[in-house]
């Protein structure tokens, strides 16, 4: 059965100063205040967490409680007010071992699929006969292979977002940053898609974090499950999810994962009640 835990359970943050080879991702206290005309947003109220090398993981939550502002924390596009955010023992920053893959696929239409792959590896400067051969190897893994010449305006919306997902992960990122990647898509194309994150998370033992609406797509994926309240975010509890890392569209019809699910709408409904 799944387990949840009120925030001041999830683990010290100065516990986890003391295990870094078990902690790779380190919230603490962190606050977000936006200044916006002649007021403020407060986004995130003294919010700590950690996530364990190689866990998969969602921020769940309601519209505007702060999961994509904490989402671009961990990129290093966005700095806390106060508190602060460390990924494998530094400061965060954009750097790249960790990559972020945004709802829209942000594909450059005048580019064939092969080239927008290929991207990353010209901003870094990354060998070209190397990235190319991977580029090739991650199309085929997403289910594109033979697509490479093909232009952006003949792929589905599902294909698009296979082509971003290669892309970002040609650099071979440790983190995986995925903001509501597939929340445009038809079901069985999320579901899918879903199921390739797991897979890979599986083989790599890469730390992934995904910002999500969707319960089902929370307890498909994750090791864990960060639930959010409403604006200002807080950390309301965690669901600890138990299926190992072998994923498949058949445990949605478990009694365990009906728990999970259960779990996660409670908490979202007191996270909503401000409790």
């Amino acid at each position: 059965m799944p387990r949840s835990t009120s925030a001041d359970l999830v683990g010290s943050v100065s516990d986890a100063a003391h295990q870094p080879d078990h902690q790779k991702i380190v919230v603490d206290h962190v606050s977000k205040v936006f200044d916006v005309g002649d007021g403020s947003v407060h986004a995130l109220s003294d919010l700590s967490l950690t996530i364990a090398q190689g866990e998969v993981v969602s921020f769940l939550g309601p519209s505007g409680c702060g999961k994509s502002t904490l989402l671009t924390m961990l990129a290093g596009l966005t700095t806390p007010t106060t508190g602060s955010v460390t990924v494998g023992g530094s400061p965060a920053s954009p750097r790249r071992d960790v990559g972020l893959m945004f709802q829209r696929s942000m594909l450059f239409p005048w580019r064939n699929v092969l080239q927008n792959v290929l991207l990353p590896a010209e901003v870094m400067r990354l060998d070209r006969s190397d990235s190319r051969e991977r580029a090739v190897e991650l199309l085929d893994m997403v289910g594109l292979g033979g697509w490479e010449k093909r232009r952006v305006n003949e792929l589905s919306g599902g294909m698009q977002q296979r082509v971003a997902l290669a892309r970002v992960l040609l650099p071979d990122p440790d983190v995986l940053l995925l903001d509501e990647p597939f929340g445009a898509l038809d079901e069985m194309t999320r579901e899918s898609l879903d199921l390739e994150i797991a897979k890979i998370a599986a083989a790599t033992h890469k730390n992934v974090v995904m910002v999500t609406h969707s319960l089902y797509e929370a307890a498909l994926v994750s090791d864990r499950i960060f639930v959010f309240s409403s604006r200002p975010g807080r950390l309301v509890g965690v669901v600890e999810v138990p299926f190992g890392a072998t994923r498949s569209a058949e445990l949605s019809g478990t009694p365990e994962f009906a728990a999970i699910i259960s779990e996660c709408r409670e908490l979202l409904q007191k996270g909503h009640a401000g409790k």
